[in-house]
């Protein structure tokens, strides 16, 4: 029997370290393997063999509710679920809509969106804005914003996600810019660095709510840009689930 949990944004190493005490204290016929993916996060699959069914199924559920007890927000779904089909679920469960503005991610956050059978439900688009002209004219990103603090900045990323909430008339954005590499970076702002933002457009007060986070990775293009996109759905994520 076999049961999987799915986190994000813990690292495997910590992640190993931070449930070590509980891990040591499994059952020795319950055995757990980790699953890393830079899109998904970190699988914790546990299994037993034989025995009686119905019995192995309820120890690796009370393993599990210790799990959640110890990590938190930091799961998101079982089984094979991902951040994508979680945000779909939430999404159609409050009956609104999302879009997307891309830079660094060069329209990755849509791919994977899209993936999901009838995602058509709830996300309208998404803009990739990989040239400051697109940033300016299309999502309304004021010219003075890109000027004194540049692309990669926390206040254009959240410029980007109101911009298109609006053009796209949705509830809810998720925007990118950041510096894929291998080339592009400076002292200031290396080679992995990108700002993620979440935008809130609420219609019947027309007031925007924006939260951005900032990460650094030091990975290859192909990575760094998996990465930033699934932390912007992860950010969505945590996002949608406290509101």
């Amino acid at each position: 029997h076999h049961k999987t949990l799915v986190t994000f944004g813990i690292p495997e190493s910590t992640l190993a370290k931070q449930i070590e005490p509980w891990e040591d204290a499994l059952p020795e016929d319950i055995k757990l393997a980790y699953l890393p993916n830079p899109i998904v996060g970190v699988r914790l699959r546990l299994s037993t063999y034989g025995g009686v069914k119905d019995e192995e199924i309820r120890r690796i559920d009370t393993e599990f509710e210790k799990l959640r007890e110890m990590l938190g927000d930091a799961i998101y779904g079982e089984g094979e679920d991902t951040l994508q089909i979680v945000i779909g679920k939430h999404l159609k469960n409050k009956g609104m809509t999302l879009s997307a503005a891309e830079s660094c991610t060069g329209g990755k956050i849509a791919s994977l969106l899209t993936s999901v059978a009838g995602a058509s439900q709830y996300f309208y688009g998404s803009v990739t804005s990989y040239d400051n002209s697109i940033k300016e004219n299309i999502l309304g990103v004021p010219h003075e914003i890109i000027a004194q603090h540049g692309a990669v900045s926390q206040e254009c990323v959240e410029a980007m996600a109101i911009g298109v909430n609006r053009v796209m008339n949705t509830d809810f954005a998720v925007a990118t810019s950041g510096i894929a590499g291998p080339g592009g970076g400076s002292p200031e702002k290396p080679v992995g660095t990108a700002w993620l933002a979440v935008a809130y457009h609420d219609k019947t007060t027309g007031k925007d709510e924006v939260i951005s986070k900032k990460v650094a990775f030091n990975s290859s293009r192909e990575v760094n840009i998996d990465r930033f996109a699934s932390n912007a759905l992860n950010l969505l994520r945590l996002y949608l689930e406290s509101h």
